[in-house]
């Protein structure tokens, strides 16, 4: 920004109630408390601020998919072992001669975790009406024999500023933290509005490959490209951020596939949440074989487990003519405490993305716990 804009906003928070009394601590709740702080400030602020990592992922992103990147010179970006702003050239991609900075989807959304008019007129607005009718105040009335007050009254009484929201968190922090866990429980994971089609469509696209990739070490990266577009499509927003090839023990051995963990509930959430997997990360091997899965592939597998990473990953193959005698060794895995290990066929992906394109998830989750608990069996 501007240096003019630059001191507006500084002196807008130093005028701020909740700067004085110190309660102004997190960026994002400027815009409860600070006057001209919105979304679109709020916006600017952060990507500013974390500009480097965008570029780093922009940058992965292009490795993984085989984007052409150019040098650029762009905006400083913020360095905070230094805590100054740092020039230096980095590798992005164009479009029509413009730098583009990619920015992960799952960090995106519609508006601000916090907005100082949904917490006026719901958190603050619903207290101020219980204790006006503890108090007795003169804004109670008696409706059909019951008192009673009326929002549209307290909010005439005490209209919304930030510096009143201020006054009132520091009276009543409980008001806040309440207003926070309503809204984590809500989410605000963004689904932009063609989101539905779009999935739909490349769901039914990436079913139809499986059978135009041949197996075999020549085609291996085609099929190790076809997995990971179609675990993104049906995992999302439980697995993000997939990396190829990612490098573990000092770059001495590489896994296959990886996708951090990011699942609030369901089953990649129970893998997560079990200390005895601990999936932090779902761990991926990819074998473009024509011939059934031995022992190697599974202990190679087996092998990448950690007590970071975690004890969980998947295996994905073209078929298994003998399923039980792979689903044994597995077993045996888990009952060694060795670790958790599901077999993903092409039949079972596309099955999957099947039903991800006709909108049944609920089969995609079925089949996922049925997979595990024959582990357990």
């Amino acid at each position: 920004m501007g240096s003019e804009q630059s001191r507006q906003l500084i002196r807008a928070i130093k005028n701020s109630k909740a700067y004085a009394s110190g309660l102004l601590s997190d960026l994002s709740e400027m815009a409860l408390y600070v006057e001209g702080v919105d979304r679109d400030k709020i916006s600017d602020l952060t990507t500013n601020i974390i500009r480097h990592l965008l570029v780093d992922y922009t940058q992965n992103q292009c490795e993984l998919h085989a984007i052409e990147t150019e040098p650029y010179s762009g905006p400083p970006m913020w360095d905070k072992d230094r805590r100054n702003w740092v020039s230096r050239l980095v590798q992005l991609p164009f479009i029509n001669g413009d730098a583009v900075l990619l920015v992960p989807k799952y960090i995106v959304r519609r508006r601000l975790s916090v907005d100082s008019q949904e917490f006026y007129n719901k958190q603050i607005t619903d207290f101020l009406v219980a204790e006006n009718l503890r108090a007795n105040s003169s804004l109670v009335q008696t409706v059909k024999g019951e008192p009673k007050v009326f929002k549209g009254d307290v909010r005439e009484q005490n209209p919304k500023s930030k510096n009143f929201i201020a006054e009132m968190v520091l009276a009543n922090p409980e008001l806040l933290e309440l207003y926070k866990k309503i809204a984590k429980k809500q989410g605000a994971i963004i689904e932009f509005g063609d989101d539905g089609p779009t999935l739909i469509a490349v769901c039914r696209n990436l079913a139809d490959m499986f059978a135009q990739v041949p197996a075999g070490h020549a085609h291996a990266d085609d099929y190790h490209n076809l997995v990971m577009g179609a675990l993104t499509a049906l995992f999302y927003p439980d697995l993000i951020l997939p990396e190829k090839e990612w490098e573990i023990h000092e770059g001495r051995k590489r896994i296959d596939l990886v996708f951090t963990n990011a699942a609030d509930n369901g089953f990649f959430s129970q893998r997560r949440n079990d200390r005895k997997v601990g999936a932090n990360v779902v761990i991926i091997e990819c074998k473009n074989y024509s011939n059934d899965l031995a022992n190697q592939e599974l202990d190679q597998l087996l092998g990448r487990f950690d007590e970071n990473r975690g004890k969980f990953g998947l295996i994905t193959c073209r078929a298994l003519e003998d399923g039980d005698r792979f689903l044994s060794r597995c077993k045996d895995a888990a009952v060694r405490s060795q670790g958790y290990v599901i077999a993903l066929t092409d039949a079972d992906i596309v099955q999957m993305l099947r039903a991800k394109s006709e909108l049944r998830d609920s089969e995609i989750t079925s089949l996922l716990h049925t997979k595990f608990r024959e582990l357990l069996s």
